[in-house]
Parts: structure tokens; sequence; C-alpha cells
């Protein structure tokens, strides 16, 4: 994937977790199902670990969109690095 094309997903990437409507959704979601994992009885190990799993889905999902804006901040130096390497003068 091109630096561009990096860029492209980083602005993207983070525009979806700044939008205040995912973000108000991501959280709500995350926090009922710690509420409901914590309250659902220990003896009731299945239902707990299909709670857990399904946080854990919300919480990757949130990872890889932060991976992407991280990848686009390391592709904006690299093509910073470039461009001073390039008004350089030669010799």
């Amino acid at each position: 994937m091109s630096e561009s094309d990096e860029l492209h997903r980083a602005a993207r990437a983070r525009g979806i977790l700044e939008d205040a409507l995912v973000r108000e959704s991501l959280d709500g979601i995350k926090s009922q199902l710690v509420e409901q994992w914590r309250l659902t009885p220990i003896k009731e190990t299945e239902l707990r670990e299909k709670i857990w799993s399904i946080y854990c889905g919300a919480v990757a999902f949130e990872q890889v969109l932060n991976e992407y804006i991280t990848t686009g901040k390391m592709a904006q130096v690299t093509i910073e690095r470039r461009q001073r390497s390039s008004r350089q003068p030669n010799g």
C-alpha cells in the first residue's frame, strides 16, 4: 500500500473514531457488555465467555482503526523525509 493510501485510510479511521455517534455507540456497547458480564453469575461460564468475546471484538475494532491512524502517521513522516531530502542540494 502506498503512503498516500495509508494517509487516506488513516484519515478515514480517524474520522470514524472521532465521530460522536460512533464514539457514543462503541462506548455504550462496551459499558453494557461489561455490566452484563459483571452481573452474570460466575457459574454461567459459557454466557460470560460469549459476553467477553463480544467485548473483545469491540476493543479489537477500535485497535485496528488506531493502528491505521498510527500507520498513517508513519507514512506522513516518510513523505516529509522524502520531501526534505529531495529539496537538499546534491553534493
